[in-house]
């Protein structure tokens, strides 16, 4: 799909109307509200998104977030993944400034023609490493993180997702059916397998994960305050290994500064925070090299399949460190 067929998909005109019967249905402000002129926010792999504001609408005035998902492969499981996290944000309920309030979702396409989820809009600053300390953004990500995973595990979040007791077990057998069909295997992806089969994830709790907590989706207020995170379709049950990995292997920073300034920096303000929040349940280690290197295996197997032999080689050279490397 083209950088442009997201904002084109649906017409405006057929987006207004849709988002203005979606809303006097489902969300019940009083008659005569207004929607402003929608404002394209961007796309990523699964969602086109677009900002608007509501007026004359009492206690629903506000910015807000329509993520439409697009046509893709995944449309089974992407549907899924939609409404699952548009249950988690509901039952979360904003989580005290952590996530999004969701004003509702159309898993069935009936008002805009595809599935999507109306939010309010979190405003802020969107953390980028190309701005700012790379070490006040990582203390932040870290605060962020912990603030996740302390959130309780009651059965209202628990019974929408898999046991998280098999997260890392499935994680496992996903990056080797992946790799399976690649045919002809390259020795670092090989050897980082063997790696990933031999670690132990010691001191793993299960709690809530984000899924995709890249630096791009958390939110800086600009009054100051704590952050937030955004595009939460990947949430499940998990284990906190798995957040930290995707966070510490983002694309948008090269690695040595990941490991002399970002990774420290991080888990210092990470662990301090867990201890703080969640006392009870807090264990001090974890094994983050495990889901570095299946995230890595990820990567440079879509590399070799889409034939980029310039980032499968960069994938490579990194397995080939995170599988020579210290354990966590």
């Amino acid at each position: 799909m083209n950088p442009a067929s997201g904002r084109d998909h649906i017409p405006p005109a057929r987006l207004l109307e849709g988002l203005a019967r979606f809303i006097a249905e489902r969300a019940g402000p009083p008659s005569g509200f207004s929607i402003s002129p929608l404002e394209w926010l961007g796309e990523g792999r699964f969602y086109a998104a677009f900002s608007f504001s509501l007026g004359n609408g009492g206690p629903w005035n506000g910015d807000y977030v329509v993520r439409i998902l697009k046509p893709a492969e995944e449309e089974e499981d992407a549907v899924e993944r939609l409404a699952r996290s548009t249950e988690l944000l509901r039952r979360l309920d904003g989580a005290g400034g952590l996530a999004p309030r969701c004003l509702g979702s159309d898993e069935r396409g009936e008002y805009l023609g595809r599935p999507m989820t109306v939010e309010l809009r979190i405003s802020g600053l969107v953390l980028s490493w190309e701005f700012g300390s790379a070490t006040r953004w990582a203390g932040y990500a870290g605060m962020t993180l912990a603030r996740l995973h302390a959130v309780p595990l009651t059965p209202a979040i628990t019974s929408l997702f898999p046991a998280a007791e098999d997260f890392a077990t499935e994680m496992l057998r996903r990056a080797e059916s992946r790799v399976n069909r690649l045919g002809r295997v390259p020795l670092p992806i090989e050897a980082g397998l063997e790696r990933a089969r031999r670690v132990s994830l010691f001191g793993s709790v299960p709690v809530l994960i984000h899924g995709d907590p890249q630096i791009h989706n958390i939110i800086h207020p600009q009054s100051g305050g704590e952050c937030s995170l955004i595009d939460w379709e990947f949430s499940r049950t998990g284990v906190r290994e798995y957040d930290l990995a995707v966070f510490l292997r983002g694309d948008e920073v090269v690695d040595d500064t990941v490991e002399s300034v970002i990774r420290p920096v991080m888990l210092t303000v990470y662990h301090s925070w867990m201890k703080c929040l969640s006392p009870e349940s807090y264990v001090a280690g974890e094994n983050i090299r495990f889901f570095e290197i299946l995230l890595n295996i990820a990567s440079a197997c879509t590399f070799i399949e889409q034939g980029d032999s310039i980032s499968t080689e960069r994938q490579l050279d990194k397995l080939t460190r995170l599988s020579l490397g210290p354990e966590s």
